[in-house]
């Protein structure tokens, strides 16, 4: 209930369902790791003072800071508790945590190997870096169609430059050239990541080549 909305910031549900539910699964271990420690210092306190022969007052009055020495039969019957409650809800608990660090480091390691495998197979490198922001603040300026232009504005009376910008942008939204456009935005990893560079690369060369013929005819 708490790490699948945060799991799903980053990883799209329907289009990356086995991260999406790996990341959760780690999400989850670590609530669970930290609820277990809790547990097992926890019982590791009582389990302690139940086998001392002597323990100190706790905070409670005006005997802070004494220590009780417990008669033999209050000995006797606390190591019992200890021996046959204590000590063994303290292995139980120390089972239970080794179970979840090793779930925890298998789900994270096969996180890890899924996340580099997706992106080595459908996005074999970074996304296209950007030529610079626009200085008016219009948006981020990709192809060299725009050299002398200094805002994307001229791409509403220029088809041939919209194309060429499309196309260097490589089917990826515009905003992932700049982490400061991207966040606001909120684009996420999936949108910048998901086409593929070769055919980003080809659609650039007939985008060219659309300009050139145009060029031609006119």
């Amino acid at each position: 209930m708490l790490s699948g909305p945060i799991s799903a910031g980053t990883y799209d549900p329907k289009a990356q369902p086995l991260e999406f539910a790996l990341a959760s699964l780690v999400g989850s271990l670590l609530v669970v790791g930290g609820v277990g420690v809790r547990l097992f210092l926890g019982w590791q306190y009582v389990a302690g003072r139940l086998m001392s022969a002597a323990v100190p007052y706790e905070e409670t009055g005006w005997y802070d800071g004494q220590t009780f020495v417990k008669p033999p039969a209050v000995l006797a019957r606390d190591r019992l508790l200890g021996g046959y409650e204590a000590r063994p809800a303290l292995n139980r608990v120390r089972g239970a945590l080794a179970a979840a660090a090793a779930a925890l480091v298998a789900a994270s390691v096969a996180l890890v190997a899924v996340s580099d495998g997706a992106s080595s197979s459908t996005s074999p490198g970074p996304p296209p870096a950007p030529l610079r922001v626009a200085s008016d603040g219009s948006g981020i300026i990709y192809s060299k169609s725009l050299a002398l232009e200094d805002s994307l504005a001229a791409l509403s009376s220029d088809d041939d430059a919209a194309e060429l910008e499309a196309a260097a942008m490589m089917g990826r939204p515009g905003y992932c050239g700049d982490r400061i456009y991207r966040a606001r935005a909120g684009g996420n990893a999936a949108a910048c990541d998901a086409p593929a560079r070769g055919e980003g690369l080809r659609a650039v060369e007939a985008a060219r080549e659309r300009a050139r013929e145009r060029e031609g005819k006119s």
